[in-house]
């Protein structure tokens, strides 16, 4: 599994004049990541254990079911001024 981030959140205040600020300020985000949605395991088969009530289909700890090239890629860029 890969996670890798990089965030940035600069600020500035500008005095205008003795009664007037302006702050300006920024987030960037840019976030790659593997997602683990989790596996289904429901079965039919009888010889399959059967956890609170269902069966569950015995699946390794290293089981690893996303596709390789399925990694999201995320940025984001916010820019408010007050």
């Amino acid at each position: 599994m890969h996670s890798e981030r990089f965030y940035v959140n600069p600020s500035m205040l500008f005095k205008l004049s003795e009664k007037t600020k302006l702050t300006v300020q920024g987030d960037y985000l840019q976030h790659e990541f593997t997602p683990d949605f989790g596996i289904g395991t429901m079965s039919d088969n009888p010889d399959t254990k059967v956890v609170g009530g269902k069966r569950v289909t015995p699946v390794s700890r290293n089981t690893f079911s996303v596709h390789p090239g399925n990694t999201p890629k995320q940025n984001k860029l916010r820019l408010p001024l007050n």
